[in-house]
């Protein structure tokens, strides 16, 4: 797959996955209701989901519990959208570092440094991630959000992993294994997650990211 193909591939993914959500969040019209999710990431990252409340977050954007029910009828239309916000940033931030880089190796270091700058300028939206996941099987609906946006980043590894096929960085897996590969490389990061946001502040160490893609060349040989 060549450098354009994978680029298109990426982008045409991103519609899919991030494009939509970071436009409506860049909306005047949506301006309240994206401030409302900002407040409800940094609440939760100090207190956990359980621990805040439609009135904590109304006294921290300075509205009315009344306006905050009014764009959040129910707690599980807040969590899906923090979450759809959340992972598109995240999401667009590892895309936008592969899609400058050119080649297997330097591709796969752009997307993993990218994870760790991702949890250390944004240490709220890493800590939501890692507790989403753990309340993912508590609603069907953010189950589904949370399986259709793990299906899309598996196609997107999938797509870098074929495009160094075509170079000859890889063995010559079928796209089943692959996706195997890249499932696997999905859950080593969410346990990254977990490690680098247990404490107060997050903990990323040079040893830590060179063991992580340690660990993906690993999965992918």
């Amino acid at each position: 797959m060549a450098k354009l193909t994978l680029d298109s591939h990426w982008r045409a993914l991103s519609r899919n996955d991030w494009s939509e959500i970071l436009s409506l969040s860049e909306k005047k019209v949506f301006q309240r209701k994206f401030q409302i999710v900002e407040a409800f990431v940094a609440l939760t990252a100090k207190r956990g989901f359980k621990d805040v409340s439609h009135a904590d977050i109304a006294k921290a954007c300075k509205i009315t519990r009344q306006l905050v029910d009014h764009h959040f009828p129910t707690s599980s239309s807040l969590l899906a959208l923090s979450y759809r916000f959340i992972y598109a940033r995240f999401q667009k931030d590892l895309s936008d570092a592969v899609l400058t880089r050119v080649g297997f190796a330097s591709r796969l270091q752009a997307y993993l440094s990218s994870v760790a700058d991702c949890i250390l300028t944004r240490p709220n939206d890493a800590k939501f991630l890692v507790q989403f996941y753990a309340l993912r099987q508590t609603d069907s609906e953010l189950l589904d959000l949370y399986e259709r946006n793990t299906k899309i980043g598996q196609e997107r590894l999938v797509s870098l992993c074929l495009a160094a096929q075509k170079e000859g960085a890889l063995p010559a897996f079928s796209e089943a294994e692959l996706r195997t590969r890249a499932a696997s490389i999905q859950m080593l990061i969410m346990g990254f997650l977990v490690f680098a946001t247990a404490g107060n502040t997050p903990l990323i160490t040079e040893q830590m990211k060179k063991e992580l893609h340690r660990c993906c060349i690993q999965i992918l040989s």
